[in-house]
This record gives C-alpha cells, sequence and structure tokens, in this order.
C-alpha cells in the first residue's frame, strides 16, 4: 500500500527494460552466432547450453516485439518504489548518480545484501541535485563510483 510507504518526496517514470533499435545486421549477426553455439552445443553433447542458447533468442525475440511499459519510481519517506516492488531504506546500502548528460544520466542503488543486484533507475529530466539531496538524508552516498559498469556498457554495445 502506497499510504504505509511514506510520503513522495520525487516520483517519475520509467521504461521498465532499456530499448534498444536493432538493425538487421544485427539479428543475421547474432542469428549467426547463436546458431555456431547451438551447434558446438550439440556436437560437444552439451544440450543444456544449447537449450539455454534457445531460450535466450526466444526471450530476445519477445523482448523486441513489445515495447517497454513505463512505471512510476518514488522516492517516500520510508524507502523507494519501482512499479509495484518497495524497497525500504533498511534494505538499501547506498546510491550514487552517474551524469554526464546526453550520454549517461542515471542512479544506481546497492542493497545490503550481496547477493541482490545493484537497481539503475534512469533520470530522465529530473534534476540530479534535487535526487542526491533527497536521498541524502536517508542513504550514504557512493563517491567513487564514476563510470558505467561493465555489464551495462556491454548491453549497450551489443544492444541486448
Amino acid at each position: 500500500m502506497l499510504e504505509d510507504f511514506g510520503k513522495i518526496l520525487a516520483s517519475w517514470q520509467v521504461p521498465e527494460y532499456d530499448e534498444h533499435e536493432r538493425s538487421m545486421f544485427w539479428y543475421i549477426g547474432f542469428g549467426a552466432l547463436g546458431l555456431g553455439l547451438i551447434i558446438y552445443a550439440i556436437a560437444t553433447a552439451n544440450y543444456l547450453f544449447a537449450l539455454i542458447i534457445v531460450l535466450a533468442a526466444v526471450i530476445i525475440y519477445f523482448q523486441h516485439r513489445g515495447t517497454a511499459t513505463r512505471v512510476d519510481f518514488l522516492v517516500t519517506g520510508k524507502g523507494i518504489k519501482v512499479g509495484n516492488r518497495e524497497y525500504s531504506y533498511r534494505d538499501l546500502k547506498q546510491f550514487w548518480i552517474l551524469y554526464n548528460p546526453p550520454l549517461v544520466k542515471k542512479l544506481y542503488f546497492s542493497f545490503q545484501s550481496s547477493l541482490t543486484p545493484r537497481l539503475m533507475i534512469p533520470l530522465r529530466n529530473q534534476n540530479p541535485l534535487k535526487v542526491r539531496e533527497i536521498l541524502l538524508s536517508f542513504l550514504g552516498e557512493d563517491l567513487e563510483k564514476e563510470e558505467e559498469p561493465l555489464s551495462e556498457v556491454f548491453a549497450k554495445w551489443t544492444k541486448l
């Protein structure tokens, strides 16, 4: 319940996932790579790997067919909310902002549990100084992070 999650201090809408414009060359290249990996997996009797490659291809196909829905992102007095998921400040470890427009405008959260992956929220047209000021009231800021994580750079480069 939103009423139970504190007063809304900032809010904006974010896409559920990053959408990439992929050319026909991208599909041919990754299709050939996938087919090569499936042939290799079958030749080495690694059928589970072949199944994983097929599943990845199906996921990419269905993801491309649809459009990312927009979900509400809220910063409240008790935590943050992304769509229907609520994260209490006690579950969050720290935040950091990477702001280098127009290329990078992102807000990151790390969690107390090392098993939970970091959460990235696009800042869109939000004022990063205002968002930072609000979050500093509740969380520590990681000032050492100045670059996008390698996994996100790779995903952006390969359009995955």
